[in-house]
């Protein structure tokens, strides 16, 4: 279906026929790396409706793109602007115009598929101005005030000497000292270890009392977006006891997924780790930010990141309300959903028995 504004800009559904341009325009605007096309398929392999909504002119040439997605839930099905869980995304165009018409259309599509709500994510590396004029007019509301939202550290990769010296504090540069004398040793891309970095990745969320992500779903990222992705592995006494991955987009470097085994902690992996991550985006002429990843504020994480020595920037989002009453069901249900998900993750479900269960059991697991 499409939407035609006055100045004959035209809103359609994107095709995987587009997604080469849609990828560029996201480039040339500054766009996120979790706005890009293939991130769709990631989605829709996890059995989620998808929306890639397209505005071009009357010359078709792109104006803007917005991804979101409809995750279905018991009672409670809502609208997402992607990536799902986190922020960087929301609509990119060429103009306010261009941005609230993109807007306006998943408004349409958020009744008709009678949602609960809608949220939208920003991302903290543009300027969101036109955005948040537009959420405000069509009644959103931040979900948080600015003291209590979630924040990622922003590290300007310079030389990486001088972050060495004014931007890690005194610890962590004592416990990088520690692992390397220690014989924590840094490989990167090897990916014949992956499995084992999935089943490090595992126990950690099994023990975090999060969701874990399934085994076909985690391939399938690193597989769309090797060309983006850097893998680092710590290895002490040639066994795998640390990773992380980082992708890499425009100017940016994306912190993802950091695990270890806890018992080998003492040698300090995870701090030789995110030193050499940061090193390598200083040797890289087109990297020019680190981005540490949304944390929660006063949390283990925030002040684990925070001793690197990058600037917090707030996350913000932005929801609507479609259904008051199903809203209100949703909230007053919270705590008993908390806790049946935490028994759900950690007792119940093994990690095999995920991979094994079918589409329409995950998503009533999912809804916990």
């Amino acid at each position: 279906m499409e939407t035609m504004m006055k100045n004959k800009i035209s809103i359609r559904e994107a095709t995987d026929k587009d997604s080469e341009i849609w990828d560029e325009f996201v480039k040339d605007n500054s766009g996120s790396f979790y706005q890009c096309y293939k991130w769709r398929f990631v989605y829709e392999k996890q059995g989620v409706k998808t929306f890639y909504l397209m505005a071009n002119d009357e010359k078709n040439s792109i104006n803007g793109v917005f991804p979101f997605v409809k995750v279905p839930m018991f009672l409670n099905d809502s609208m997402h602007s992607v990536p799902i869980g986190g922020a960087y995304g929301g609509p990119l165009g060429r103009s306010g115009e261009i941005v609230t018409a993109l807007m306006e259309r998943m408004s349409e599509i958020c009744v008709k598929e009678m949602v609960t709500y809608s949220n939208i994510l920003m991302n903290p590396h543009i300027n969101n101005t036109e955005l948040i004029t537009c959420c405000s007019s069509m009644k959103y509301k931040p979900i948080y005030t600015t003291e209590n939202a979630p924040k990622t550290f922003v590290l300007n990769t310079q030389d990486y000497e001088t972050i060495w010296k004014k931007s890690f504090n005194t610890k962590v540069r004592n416990q990088v000292r520690k692992a390397k004398k220690n014989g924590v040793e840094i490989i990167r891309n090897d990916w014949s270890m992956l499995d084992k970095y999935y089943s490090i990745l595992v126990e950690n969320r099994k023990k975090l009392k999060t969701r874990i992500i399934r085994r076909e779903i985690f391939y399938k990222i690193l597989d769309l977006f090797r060309e983006h992705t850097e893998l680092y592995l710590a290895l002490y006494k040639h066994e795998l006891i640390a990773g992380a991955y980082c992708f890499d987009f425009q100017n940016i470097r994306y912190l993802f997924d950091n695990v270890s085994i806890p018992e080998y902690m003492k040698y300090c992996p995870n701090n030789l780790l995110y030193s050499e991550m940061i090193k390598d985006a200083c040797s890289e002429s087109d990297i020019n930010k680190f981005d540490f990843g949304s944390t929660a504020p006063n949390s283990s994480h925030f002040h684990w990141k925070k001793q690197y020595g990058g600037t917090p920037v707030p996350l913000q989002y932005y929801e609507k309300t479609y259904s008051p009453a199903k809203k209100l069901l949703r909230e007053k249900t919270v705590r008993p959903r908390v806790m049946i998900r935490k028994l759900i993750w950690s007792k119940l479900v093994s990690p095999e028995q995920i991979n094994k269960m079918s589409p329409k059991m995950r998503k009533f697991l999912e809804w916990f």
